[in-house]
């Protein structure tokens, strides 16, 4: 229900990357919170794990703020056609 509400919010540019991260967050909460979860490992493993969460989230909204880059003319994206060759 949450990506209906996200899509009917804005264009697709916009909410598409609110959900990619909110997705993930989502499940590690519920498996914490409701399925007594637990994230396990020393203290390296929950650094590497911070550092790609962040990465992620870095990637995520830099993607997000980057502008698209217009689609090439209908003509130029059309293959050559092969010579006939009988």
């Amino acid at each position: 229900m949450l990506s209906q509400v996200a899509y009917r919010a804005g264009p697709l540019a916009a909410s598409l990357p609110a959900l990619t991260l909110s997705d993930p967050v989502a499940s590690i909460a519920v498996g914490v919170g409701l399925f007594a979860e637990q994230i396990t490992g020393g203290a390296g493993t929950r650094a590497a794990q911070a550092a790609v969460l962040l990465v992620t989230v870095t990637a995520v909204v830099a993607l997000a703020r980057a502008e698209a880059t217009p689609a090439p003319d209908a003509h130029q994206t059309q293959p050559h056609p092969l010579p006939y060759r009988a």
